[in-house]
């Protein structure tokens, strides 16, 4: 018995792990002969991913039942009542265990040594917390705002959308009305689909294990871990290949979990969209975690911007500083993520303040080349605060990064990282910024390509990704989130 828990711990139930590919398969196969009965399936794929979460979070997986419970019960409550304020209330109660739940298990040392002043030590949060409660609550907003017009009338349903395996530990934070819409629907998928979203997973597999697994292992992690003992170089470099390894990390998980999404008959919007292509800081985080970023935009900025509105671009300004310390928040219960959060924030609020400048010089090529420039130092320029684990550390990175530097020490950077790190930065520079006409038309030709191709080509992308991998598989990095 003790084998086989240890067989099916959650690490091994990684994305990339040989247990859950073969595991996904027994369940696929079943799933495709139940596929036809909309409540066998769902009730088959329901119990999938409860003991998919059971073997990550234990008795934990007793949390998410219990917080779509109160919201399921709190979304009917506020459609059957025409009273305002017992709508006003319900929300307000579904926002208290909600947030009440996040609040203890994530932040309780954090809160308790702002106000005191000792930390209440840590307390254990079980994997996903952030994301399963955000989409939970997201589904009574939408009930409260008439943006649902018909709420969830079985729970099992509900549920089912609230612990759906793939999204489950690190999102996207997928919206219920559609996601519940398909449960319901009979799954019928072309070969083209079924090429596209396994092409899609196997694309995911390669940027977490062949990219962000080699840079992780090799540079970024050991030095962000302990800055103090590596150089000035050192330190440079893992701060400027960091974003390159966060995006191929939980992009590649988002394509992972959005293709087995695509394979089980539900399609997830894409959560990444060519990010650092972006020419400003708010058109990165619409390209960046769209999902998390649209939630904060619906339910936090939004409201915030419309109680703010006699103040114009000012108060557009200021919602956007709040609502981007809260996201930094949301990350982690550390001044790290709040600054992290704040400078976000300022950026976007300096560009809503500009507007109509930056409308004027948009379409100018050397506006946009040198916007895009600063974007990408500013992100660079921020991400010790996301990436050290405290203040302290990340004001070493960057005492390191400005002055401690031996330009003789750089052939020893190459004989010690090169090998490894080199082609990892190629391959995720070049997946990157490949013109976007040029990956519609690899989509188009995996979608239209027969059969005995589209497996040679899996098969080759899977020699790939074995060749290149890191001595051992890393844990996704949003799943600390």
């Amino acid at each position: 018995m003790d084998a086989l828990v240890r067989l099916f711990s959650g690490a091994n139930l990684f994305f990339t792990g040989g247990v859950f590919a073969a595991c996904f398969g027994v369940f696929y196969l079943l799933y495709a002969a139940v596929s036809r009965w909309a409540a066998v399936r769902t009730a088959f794929c329901l119990a999938a991913s409860l003991g998919f979460y059971y073997f990550y979070a234990g008795y934990f997986v007793l949390l998410p039942a219990a917080v779509a419970l109160t919201d399921f019960l709190a979304a009917q409550i506020i459609h059957l009542t025409k009273s305002a304020l017992t709508k006003k209330l319900t929300l307000g109660l579904a926002l208290s265990v909600d947030l009440g739940l996040l609040s203890y298990f994530k932040y309780a040392g954090f809160l308790t040594g702002i106000f005191t002043g000792q930390s209440a030590g840590e307390i254990l949060a079980p994997i996903g917390l952030s994301f399963f409660i955000f989409k939970s609550l997201s589904y009574v907003f939408d009930v409260y705002y008439e943006t649902i017009e018909k709420p969830e009338k079985n729970y099992w349903y509900y549920l089912h959308y609230v612990t759906f395996f793939p999204a489950m530990l690190a999102g996207p934070i997928h919206r219920a009305e559609s996601f519940l819409e398909e449960s319901r629907l009979k799954v019928s998928l072309s070969q083209a689909e079924i090429a596209k979203f396994g092409g899609l997973f196997v694309i995911g597999l390669i940027k977490k294990t062949a990219i962000a697994d080699v840079l992780a292992a090799n540079l970024v992690c050991r030095v962000f871990a302990a800055p103090e003992t590596y150089s000035g170089m050192e330190n440079l470099t893992a701060t400027l290949v960091y974003g390159l390894y966060l995006f191929n990390d939980f992009s590649g998980y988002s394509d992972m979990a959005t293709g087995l999404a695509g394979l089980l008959g539900y399609k997830l919007a894409a959560n990444f969209n060519e990010p650092f292509k972006s020419a400003s800081v708010s058109e990165f985080w619409r390209r960046w975690h769209i999902s998390l970023s649209q939630w904060f935009g619906d339910y936090v900025f939004k409201p915030l911007s419309f109680a703010w509105k006699n103040a114009g671009t000012t108060g557009a300004a200021g919602a956007a500083v709040i609502t981007f310390a809260l996201s930094g928040l949301w990350h982690g219960p550390a001044w790290t993520f709040v600054l992290w959060g704040l400078a976000h924030g300022l950026a976007i609020a300096m560009e809503t303040l500009l507007a109509k400048h930056r409308r004027k010089w948009s379409k100018n090529p050397i506006y946009r080349t040198l916007s895009h420039a600063a974007t990408l130092v500013f992100l660079i320029l921020t991400y010790p605060l996301f990436a050290a684990p405290s203040l302290e550390s990340a004001g070493v990175v960057y005492a390191k990064i400005f002055s401690d530097h031996d330009w003789a020490t750089a052939l020893k950077w190459w004989e010690t990282y090169g090998p490894a790190v080199i082609p990892a930065i190629v391959a995720a520079v070049a997946l990157h910024f490949l013109p976007t006409n040029i990956k519609k038309r690899l989509w188009q030709w995996v979608e239209k390509a027969p059969w005995p191709a589209v497996a040679v080509a899996g098969a080759a992308a899977v020699i790939l990704v074995w060749q290149m991998r890191s001595a051992e598989t890393l844990p996704f990095v949003y799943l600390k989130f």
